[in-house]
């Protein structure tokens, strides 16, 4: 099984294979990601998450803290 790695953009995909390559092996580079035996780098291209609105947030909640984290 491969591990999918998903970087922000294109050149933070080219860091990461260059980061991994001494210890993972040469990448294979395709139209849009790069692949090795171990992973598959690739990136996206705008936001993947957003921040809310503060209307949308769970007020329940209160201050924030770590003690909310699962």
């Amino acid at each position: 099984m491969k591990t999918l790695v998903i970087a922000e953009k294109p050149s933070v995909a080219q860091d990461i294979v260059r980061a991994l390559t001494p210890v993972a092996g040469k990448f294979d580079k395709h139209d849009e990601h790069f692949e090795n035996e171990r992973y598959v780098v690739t990136s996206a291209v705008g936001h993947l998450v957003e921040i809310q609105a503060p209307e949308q947030y769970d007020v329940k909640r209160g201050k924030w803290s770590f003690t909310h984290l699962p």
